[in-house]
């Protein structure tokens, strides 16, 4: 079945006890809009992006969206069918925030969507949309849609873009997951705190992966597997995402520790996703391992 849900469900927070905007089943089709990260409030480059963040008032995601049959002992598949940004696109520069705001002017950039190219600051960006905060609502105290965790939220991770399956953990009775803050390009790290943000739709399709709970989220992409890691320590973050990656080896490959190590060491990749320093929000890390092939002898 296929539903629509519309930008007027907004929400600033993963939370248990928020009514579900939509409630759908296990291989039902989603069409989802969304506003940008502003909410819409930049409207043109006169518009100053603030530094001063209402935490609870920042970065609005839509939903939740309620799947029956969903509990806290399965996960949550999302398979990723298309994002379609609308052609205008927000940057710049906030004040004291991001890696080199030290020495930066606060700036308002906007930019038009053509084509496969973003053109701004009289260059042409190769689009590359994806979603940064999509989540699930925790089981405790509910979690700002500007933060991250164990439910997901404001991961920033690439890997959530077109035909890649996004993995989350469920831990309250239908999930109630939520989505928003699509980007049309970001550099690893997004060192400013800003992507090319906008707003548009996303079209999902739900599964539910019954009998499988996990710990945080992780994705599968046409041609790799990519955990998730993330804390206020930098170097945390990246082990956490680093063990993550080692469990999933083990489980698809029927691999001891030792050996999914090694194959880590020659073939995976350690990313950062976020890492602006924005005030309470950690870094966040993601490593990415391509699919392997065995040897034919290893078959034999």
């Amino acid at each position: 079945m296929l539903h629509t849900l519309t930008k007027e469900h907004v929400v600033y927070r993963f939370d248990r006890n928020l009514p579900a905007a939509l409630k759908v089943s296990s291989g039902d089709i989603i069409q989802i809009e969304t506003a940008d990260c502003f909410g819409g409030s930049i409207r043109s480059e006169n518009d100053v992006i603030s530094s001063e963040i209402n935490i609870n008032q920042a970065n609005p995601v839509t939903g939740p969206v309620y799947v029956e049959g969903l509990t806290p002992n399965d996960s949550l598949e999302l398979e990723i069918l298309d994002i379609r940004l609308n052609p205008e696109v927000t940057t710049g520069l906030m004040q004291g925030v991001g890696l080199l705001s030290k020495n930066s002017h606060p700036s308002t950039l906007k930019g038009n969507i053509v084509g496969e190219e973003i053109k701004i600051c009289g260059f042409n960006i190769p689009v590359k949309p994806m979603i940064g905060t999509i989540g699930t609502a925790p089981a405790g105290d509910p979690v700002p849609s500007l933060l991250m965790g164990l439910h997901g939220g404001n991961m920033d991770h690439p890997s959530a873009a077109r035909y890649s399956k996004i993995y989350l953990p469920v831990e309250v009775k239908g999930g109630l997951f939520a989505l928003g803050d699509l980007h049309g390009a970001m550099g690893d790290g997004e060192i400013t705190a800003l992507s090319a943000e906008g707003s548009g739709w996303v079209t999902l399709r739900v599964e539910i992966i019954k009998n499988i709970p996990i710990k945080r989220p992780f994705f599968k992409t046409p041609d790799a597997w990519v955990t998730t890691g993330n804390a206020s320590d930098l170097k945390v973050a990246i082990a956490i995402a680093a063990e993550e990656m080692v469990e999933i080896l083990c489980k698809e490959y029927a691999l001891d520790r030792d050996r999914a190590v090694v194959l880590m060491g020659l073939a995976g990749d350690i990313r950062i996703s976020q890492c602006a320093g924005v005030p309470g929000m950690d870094a966040s890390v993601r490593c990415t391992m391509p699919v392997l092939k065995r040897d034919d002898e290893t078959r034999k």
